[in-house]
């Protein structure tokens, strides 16, 4: 009832809330955005659902598109 996807489509409408992309290694992806000049939401990457390491892009980088980048968590090592 309070997730942030929830508020967006409250005050927005339906619609997309945001796009997410799997990458390999987010904290690589982030130091290359960094490195770009990118406006970043996230300049370090942070706890993402089920295990995964997430870092979103601004939107005023994206023409107004929210971007995530996502590292999928990994299967643990037996």
């Amino acid at each position: 009832a309070d997730s942030s996807v929830r508020k967006y489509i409250a005050k927005h409408g339906p619609g997309i809330h945001h796009i997410a992309f799997n990458v390999a290694n987010v904290e690589t992806a982030v130091a290359r955005l960094k490195a770009m000049s990118v406006k970043l939401i996230d300049d370090t990457p942070r706890a993402g659902k089920e295990g995964s390491r997430v870092a979103f892009i601004h939107p005023s980088a994206t023409q107004g598109i929210l971007f995530e980048l996502v590292e999928p968590a990994r299967p643990e090592e037996e």
